[in-house]
């Protein structure tokens, strides 16, 4: 017996005076065919009001309501299917339901619409309902921007397994920063300062960029952002590929000597080594407390975050300085993404507490670039 394939429902939409239905269902090879009903509600049916054998006067002609449904041919492909939908103003229909297996065929139909943002938000939850009101703004914000700058710290790596600092649960819990990643510590105390380096090192070995560092190079190719300044020494937003980077606190896959700043490799360090040149002690290019941040990419990050529309940071707490400055030198919006959101962090416009890597991956899912 030939097994029976149900009508679903893709999309419903409503306006005033009824509701267009598409209609989808596998057939025998697995294949899905489609088919539009439309219910006109008030559709107007002229009726003859008259008695027979009595002269007909149009004057007493009347208009009843009456629902009347229209049905399509069946299409057998979705290009056909979506030709048919896009035969309606969608800016002016309200989407009442959308199949979750046709959401994003749905909504790259919906992406090439210009639609306001209340109604381009009706479609975002119909065809992603666990979509934040959150996601949306950052969303709508950032294809909105002209000129977009990433501000990120160290919550950003953590999902790719390097540690974070200063979190509850941080390095820093145990390891006060002003003992060891001080010029202090690498002049008088060397082998503390070259013990926590080589860790940080070693464990970069069997680390790479989360989906959240590719999704921020697309953009970037896409032309959405423009600029990433970072906090991070990993090297991960490079690895990931993008290019407009500006590491503000150097780079701890490259190393100098400290006393006659002559370049060094990763292995001379490692192998705690001297400098070939004085005999000085090597160490990363990362910009230790006490030290001024690198002149060229801080004045890159302001002059970006000045000329902004949007302003994305994520990942840091903001508490080292003059880093923690950046987001109020702009006068475009704010939004702040991070694992914990404070008080402290009240004045972004949006804010976003959780992963990095999840929500961006959950914004880039609304980009159709």
């Amino acid at each position: 017996m030939m097994k029976e394939f149900q009508w679903k429902t893709i999309l419903k939409l409503s306006g005033e005076g009824g509701s267009i239905t598409f209609l989808g269902k596998k057939n025998e090879r697995e294949h899905w065919i489609y088919k539009r009903n439309i219910n006109e509600i008030f559709s107007l049916e002229e009726m003859d009001d008259h008695p027979p054998n009595v002269e007909y006067q149009p004057s007493k002609t009347i208009k009843k309501l009456k629902p009347t449904v229209r049905k399509s041919n069946e299409a057998t492909h979705w290009d056909s299917a979506r030709k048919m939908i896009e035969e309606y103003p969608l800016e002016y229909l309200k989407p009442v339901h959308v199949h979750p297996e046709f959401a994003e065929k749905v909504w790259d139909i919906i992406s090439t619409k210009k639609l306001p943002k209340h109604r381009l938000k009706l479609w975002v939850k119909a065809c992603f309902p666990t979509t934040t009101n959150e996601i949306f703004e950052l969303f709508y914000a950032l294809t909105k921007s002209k000129h977009t700058v990433v501000l990120t710290g160290a919550g950003m790596s953590v999902e790719s397994g390097i540690p974070d600092f200063r979190s509850p649960s941080g390095w820093w819990k145990n390891i006060d920063p002003l003992t060891v990643a001080t010029v202090e510590a690498l002049e008088e105390n060397y082998d503390l300062f070259y013990e926590f380096y080589s860790v940080r090192i070693n464990t970069l070995k069997g680390c790479e960029p989360h989906e959240g560092y590719r999704i921020l190079a697309k953009w970037e190719r896409s032309d959405l952002i423009h600029e990433v300044a970072t906090q991070n020494v990993d090297g991960f937003h490079f690895k990931a590929l993008s290019n407009h980077v500006d590491e503000l606190h150097g780079s701890i896959l490259t190393y100098r000597c400290h006393q006659c700043e002559n370049e060094a490799s990763r292995d001379q360090f490692l192998n705690k080594e001297s400098c070939n040149f004085c005999n000085g002690k090597l160490r990363p290019n990362v910009v230790l407390f006490g030290e001024a941040l690198l002149e060229k990419a801080w004045n890159n990050a302001l002059n970006h975050i000045q000329q902004a529309d949007l302003v994305i940071v994520i990942g840091t707490s903001l508490q080292v300085y003059p880093v923690s400055q950046l987001p109020k030198m702009t006068n475009g919006k704010t939004v702040y993404i991070n694992k914990e959101v404070s008080e402290f962090q009240s004045l972004f416009d949006v804010k976003i507490e959780g992963s990095a890597r999840d929500t961006l991956i959950a914004v880039d899912q609304l980009i159709r670039s």
